[in-house]
């Protein structure tokens, strides 16, 4: 069966396209801290002893990219199955994330 063309049926496919887009710069944020995390050795030869605090970064860029891949996954989820609840609870969390970070 056909799927029918809702008026918000493009704004559905955009928001779609958009979050896969924020899916895939997640899984890059993950391989970028595989590569500095395994490679390390390398990036000290190259860059000298200042590229120590890469290991770290490494490690952030990989919670980074696991959290922005999750949400970016779910968030496509919910504009697919036009699901509210998962739109709404996604981007409270979203919005909600810095400000509660910002007390600690």
């Amino acid at each position: 069966m056909a799927e029918t063309h809702t008026p918000y049926y493009s704004l559905k496919k955009m928001f779609s396209f958009f979050n896969g887009v924020t899916a895939l710069s997640g899984m890059i944020l993950i391989g970028l801290s595989i590569y500095v995390n395994f490679r390390g050795a390398v990036l000290t030869k190259v860059l000298g002893l200042s590229s120590a605090y890469l290991f770290h970064i490494g490690y952030l860029c990989l919670v980074m990219g696991s959290v922005t891949v999750l949400l970016g996954f779910a968030r496509r989820q919910g504009a697919a199955k036009e699901s509210r609840g998962t739109l709404l609870s996604v981007s409270w969390i979203c919005t909600q994330t810095p400000q509660l970070l910002h007390h600690v």
